[in-house]
């Protein structure tokens, strides 16, 4: 942070006041309005297919016999529908908005989105993959690690992404000591 001669960097209270306004002000325009509303956020809508189309590609590759219809994906005698929430959609959303409430220069958050946004997205595919097996082989624990493991593992991995962006790519202040 570069700071004209007479100017004071803005108090420690008011850099948290300013992240959380931006945070939650994009959290709620991208996820929580929409959401609470009824209605998908913006986007994702499109991604239910598209995610659906990834997985069952995947699982052609792992040697499922796999068919996609719109959003259902079909192995077997089972099958996935794929709806908003499985497209890791909120995930994305929650980094987003950390990053770009983040204070830190423009360059350094579309760095982070740019690497941020896939590893989500592949991340999310690897969920989805896991599911399908468990739901093949071991039904019966299928709603346990859908509604708990995973949901905590992807949480824990936005937050690792997170802390990842701003030791690594952002980078702490320095602090420059000055003698009196």
């Amino acid at each position: 942070m570069t700071l004209k001669k007479d100017q004071r960097p803005p108090s420690p209270r008011r850099q948290v006041a300013q992240f959380l306004a931006v945070f939650f002000g994009l959290w709620a325009v991208l996820w929580a309005i929409p959401y609470m509303s009824g209605r998908l956020p913006f986007g994702v809508k499109a991604l239910c297919p598209v995610t659906a189309s990834w997985l069952g590609n995947v699982l052609s590759l792992l040697g499922f016999d796999a068919t996609v219809n719109g959003v259902f994906v079909s192995f077997g005698t089972a099958g996935l529908e794929i709806i908003g929430e499985c497209t890791g959609y909120t995930a994305m959303a929650l980094f987003f908005s950390v990053v770009v409430a983040y204070p830190s220069p423009l360059k350094k958050k579309l760095l982070g989105l740019a690497i941020g946004i896939p590893l989500i997205l592949v991340f999310n595919l690897l969920r989805l993959v896991v599911m399908t097996y468990v739901l093949a082989y071991r039904p019966q624990y299928f709603d346990v690690a859908h509604l708990y493991f995973w949901q905590v593992a992807l949480i824990v991995f936005v937050v690792a992404m997170v802390v990842f962006w701003i030791e690594k790519l952002v980078g702490r202040e320095k602090t420059v000591s000055v003698s009196s």
